[in-house]
């Protein structure tokens, strides 16, 4: 199990399964951090190589979603946009947003070992790629009150200290938005359901989680929202 946070980012913004790796870290390199992360994972996938050659298969997913992701980061936007009203979105509303529904992911990495698949696969849907407007929208059907999404800029994000989930801040608006092609994971039998499946069954399970889960999901306040929706409106 790899991730695509191996490729090296500046060789962007489009990767295959055969674009350059992220450079090897120190090798005295211990802690994973975001900075870390990537190369860490991009040694992995070259040492595996090295012992098993042709004989590897490595899945490189991008954000995986759905019920039980502990992670929280798409459940964020399901659960956020179910409650209505002024939503304060992502800056750059064009940018692109991949995604995989681990219900998806997981039987299909199960049918790669039983055939003994090998090779490298990108996993990053949907099919077609897909903006933040355009995957955000769509959810405003989980709410039974109207919707209005306020797009952010980045100032207003680091004034107010808001880390919005599965947001890359690094890439926003420059252009540099990274696309993960998956068509050779395509032709081996994966394929992305619809958002909303993967919506009603991530929002299903978070509302059956206990109130004491649910408030460790780290997620931006109330109040810093609020307080973020203010300062646009004033711009």
């Amino acid at each position: 199990m790899s991730t695509v946070a191996v490729y090296d980012f500046s060789r962007g913004p489009y990767f295959k399964e055969t674009s350059p790796l992220a450079p090897a870290p120190q090798p005295d390199t211990e802690e994973v951090t975001g900075k870390t992360y990537g190369p860490l994972k991009a040694e992995c996938d070259r040492r595996v190589q090295a012992v098993l050659g042709q004989r590897a298969t490595i899945v490189r997913p991008t954000y995986i979603v759905g019920p039980a992701d502990d992670s929280d980061r798409f459940t964020y936007w399901v659960d956020r946009v179910a409650r209505g009203g002024e939503i304060l979105a992502p800056p750059y509303p064009a940018d692109e947003i991949q995604w995989i529904d681990v219900q998806d992911l997981c039987p299909w990495i199960i049918d790669l070992a039983e055939r003994d698949q090998v090779g490298i696969y990108n996993a990053a849907g949907p099919a077609k790629p897909v903006s933040w407007q355009q995957m955000l929208q769509p959810l405003t059907k989980l709410s039974s009150t109207p919707v209005q999404f306020r797009w952010a800029t980045p100032e207003i994000l680091k004034q107010t200290g808001i880390a919005l989930p599965l947001v890359r801040d690094g890439l926003l608006g420059s252009g540099q938005t990274p696309h993960f092609d998956s068509a050779a994971a395509l032709r081996t039998g994966l394929h992305f359901r619809p958002l909303m499946d993967s919506a009603n069954a991530t929002l299903s399970w978070w509302r059956a989680q206990t109130a004491e889960r649910r408030a460790q999901s780290g997620w931006p306040t109330p109040e810093q929202e609020q307080q973020a929706l203010k300062l646009l409106a004033a711009r």
